[in-house]
């Protein structure tokens, strides 16, 4: 083993990061918090719970939620506006978990205000009037990360941001995971870590990512992740909050409770995240894609490496050849990994084998397939313009956009701008924010034709072009024609392979 750099982010005596050799598992000498009770047993004995909304997927929030409370003896409620008829995910629940009590559509008050602990679903908004009335009878309000910290008070990684954190979490868990064997990773991944708090150990490692109707769930226990990581802050789900200043404030509570002993990674090219900092109780760690002046410790890209600088100086982390992501934007998210595994000290030898392991997710700037002279790139998760902006300025050549969905009270005047220099044509989808993207488009003379579906989109962009790069990036959520962008993407999927 030989000695990689020395640093102190606590200005105490510095501690020895060691890279080991291939074949080897070094546990890090570092855990500056204690990793507490991993598994409270009995917190939900015979308490009364009510979950307020029927959730779809097997793996997520409120399944888990369910599943979870139903072994620790809790006596739990559904409750859903709908009725059973218009929740396709109700058959799985009624079969995988029979003994819930079940009120759909015929829910009164009572149910949820008789109830010893609310538990709501990611989408029910936090400020409903029902959620209102029971915090004014002090009856606690959770999501299943409140209920996961409850139960598990210790994690180790929480990221949020508005863009980059599921590729930043899953990137960080590639990372881990080449140091240390035990490594969840939850949230709003489409995994509740629920799902797996029952297998949890001393050893094991937890990274969740926390979107901000999450991260506002854990003012309920004040806890935060010994790292956490604001990505970006970009002006979105305004549709949901009731300002910008309130989906800012929601973000903020992934570092809220943390202690000086803590840290937190911030985006020193966001503005928000460069005020945020003022009010961060832990140690701020900087990333950016250029270097910066910083007081703090910072990760940033120097020529053609990323560096980690400490008050002992500059030190060489691993060359950006490594990086297999398209984008700058995608830069910045290694960036944020790399000082998030600095914070952890992992090993630089498992922060390379990491990085360059790493292939990027589903529906994020994925190439489906290049077939017909046509290259098609699902991009279905970028569901704000500034995500379709970050999209298109990562390829050197124009492309056909399918583009458009349904409104979150955003902007798309700069979207239109930067559309209009890079897309030689755009297929608008259809959806709510339709009307508001073709003012945008006709104020900047970018040409673009209105579409039935994603599927009429696919097919005329096909049709009336010979060749060329077809990207889906929609920059709007999906609610008009599906359930969500995942789901978006798959459909595209589908009509690629049918080429």
């Amino acid at each position: 083993m030989k000695d990689v750099f020395s640093f102190s982010l606590l200005g105490e005596a510095p501690l020895r990061v060691i890279e080991a050799k291939e074949g080897e598992v070094v546990t890090s000498r570092l855990l500056w918090y204690n990793k507490g009770e991993f598994m409270r047993k009995n917190l939900f004995k015979n308490k009364r719970i009510t979950l307020v909304g029927l959730g779809r997927y097997p793996k997520g929030s409120s399944f888990s939620s369910a599943e979870f409370l139903l072994r620790q003896g809790a006596r739990v409620t559904v409750v859903d506006e709908k009725p059973a008829s218009e929740l396709p995910a109700f058959s799985m629940w009624k079969k995988r978990l029979p003994t819930l009590t079940y009120k759909l559509a015929t829910y009164t008050k009572a149910d949820i205000l008789s109830a010893d602990m609310i538990l709501r679903a990611p989408n029910i908004l936090g400020h409903h009037p029902l959620l209102k009335k029971a915090r004014a009878r002090k009856i606690p309000i959770h999501t299943d990360i409140s209920l996961f910290f409850l139960a598990h008070p210790s994690v180790d990684v929480g990221i949020t941001g508005t863009r980059g954190k599921s590729t930043t979490s899953a990137l960080v868990a590639a990372i881990l995971r080449k140091h240390w064997k035990s490594v969840y990773l939850g949230g709003n991944i489409s995994v509740s870590p629920l799902t797996f708090v029952h297998k949890l150990r001393s050893s094991s490692h937890v990274i969740l990512e926390l979107s901000s109707y999450l991260t506002e769930s854990l003012q309920a226990v004040h806890k935060s992740p010994h790292v956490a990581c604001v990505t970006n802050v970009y002006r979105d789900h305004l549709n949901v909050h009731r300002n910008f200043q309130e989906y800012v404030h929601a973000k903020e509570e992934i570092f809220r409770s943390q202690q000086k002993n803590d840290f937190c990674v911030l985006n020193a090219d966001d503005r928000e995240c460069v005020r945020m900092a003022r009010s961060v109780p832990s140690q701020v760690i900087w990333f950016s894609r250029s270097r910066k002046n910083t007081k703090q410790p910072a990760v940033f890209v120097e020529g053609l490496s990323i560096v980690f600088r400490d008050r002992r100086g500059n030190h060489a982390i691993l060359p950006t050849s490594l990086i297999r992501l398209r984008g700058e934007h995608n830069i910045a998210n290694v960036c944020a990994a790399v000082a998030i595994a600095t914070a952890l000290h992992i090993p630089n030898s498992a922060i390379r084998k990491g990085v360059a392991s790493f292939r990027g997710l589903p529906h994020r700037l994925e190439v489906v397939a290049n077939k017909k002279n046509f290259q098609c790139v699902n991009d279905s998760s970028s569901t704000i313009p500034d995500a379709t902006i970050a999209a298109l300025k990562s390829f050197d050549e124009p492309v056909i956009l399918l583009f458009g969905g349904n409104d979150k009270k955003l902007d798309f005047r700069a979207a239109a701008c930067v559309i209009h220099e890079h897309a030689t044509y755009t297929y608008i989808l259809p959806g709510t924010a339709s009307s508001k993207i073709k003012r945008a488009f006709t104020s900047v003379r970018a040409p673009f034709t209105s579409t039935l579906s994603l599927a009429d989109a696919f097919s005329r962009a096909v049709r009336e072009h010979p060749a060329g790069t077809i990207l889906l990036s929609p920059g709007a959520s999906s609610f008009h024609e599906f359930e969500n962008e995942f789901e978006r993407g798959e459909a595209f999927r589908t009509l690629v392979n049918t080429l």
